[in-house]
């Protein structure tokens, strides 16, 4: 693979000493957001779709979760949206939820260009939480990249891939949930946020798409099946999760399982340790008519 990695912060220049990048919020934007974040996320809400690959409960906690995805821009119609994810919750039921990762999301962002995004929640996605700084929560503390940050070039199927290397973990000292981009640390969401997530249970990365307007499904990663051509369909490399006791683990097939809500449209295969990408899956699919 050729790769280039994601640019989505000030191009050359950082904030001054005590000051940091957060995207100006309009009314606007906080009324999609909003709208978005309420209907773009549940799972088995209509028209929501995934393609997984989650941890089994064979640890009793994580601590963090990391990985290096490829970076796509399919093209999708308003109130559609798709995305990459890394994250890391407190169980199935979700009720503690910290995700990464890239989208395209017109509904948040008022345009068709792929995007670098956190979202949270501490009550599955009822009450609390939002995307990037859309609600008061993440604390950024980077002076160069910022969430909600446009990526400009973006992977070629076949050919040059442009990756994104992120990790979730959890301070040991503060029990704050840490978010970094290329070993740089962006910012924290304070443990104070998530008074039922003092462990995580569960770690995942894979896709999703969301199609609030009915019709067919858009498409998933790069819109393309896994084939286990790492120029080809979507991918996350280099996967590992973090447990207190032992450290960085790397997942064994044995650790994860591959879900998809629809896998006639989109799904997820991983295939443990490979050569070239290290512990690897790919996600994603064609989408279209994907029912409900």
């Amino acid at each position: 693979i050729t790769s280039t990695k994601a640019i989505f912060g000030l191009r050359k220049n950082k904030c001054p000493t005590g000051s940091v990048p957060i995207k100006r919020a309009t009314k606007d934007d906080l009324i999609r957001g909003k709208s978005y974040f309420n209907n773009g996320l549940v799972d088995h809400t209509h028209g929501n779709h995934y393609a997984e690959v989650i941890s089994y409960p064979r640890y009793d906690f994580y601590n963090g979760v990391s990985g290096t995805s490829s970076v796509y821009n399919v093209k999708i119609r308003k109130g559609q949206s798709s995305s990459a994810v890394m994250y890391i919750r407190n169980g199935p039921d979700s009720t503690s939820y910290i995700g990464m990762g890239w989208h395209i999301a017109p509904d948040l962002y008022n345009d068709d260009d792929t995007h670098f995004y956190v979202v949270w929640t501490a009550d599955n996605f009822k009450n609390t939480g939002c995307f990037n700084h859309l609600c008061p929560g993440f604390v950024q503390t980077s002076k160069k990249d910022y969430l909600g940050g446009n990526i400009g070039a973006t992977s070629i199927y076949g050919g040059h891939m442009v990756e994104m290397t992120y990790s979730i973990s959890q301070d040991p000292e503060t029990k704050n949930w840490v978010i970094s981009n290329e070993s740089e640390m962006l910012g924290y969401f304070p443990a104070s946020l998530f008074p039922n997530m003092a462990q995580a249970h569960q770690v995942g990365w894979g896709g999703r798409t969301s199609n609030s307007q009915g019709g067919p499904s858009p498409q998933m990663g790069s819109g393309y099946f896994p084939d286990k051509v790492f120029t080809h369909s979507s991918y996350f490399k280099d996967v590992a999760f973090q447990v207190e006791s032992k450290g960085s683990v790397f997942p064994y097939i044995q650790d994860v399982d591959a879900v998809s809500d629809r896998p006639d449209c989109f799904y997820a295969r991983y295939y443990g340790l490979l050569e070239e990408v290290g512990y690897s899956l790919q996600f994603g699919g064609p989408g279209g008519s994907c029912g409900g």
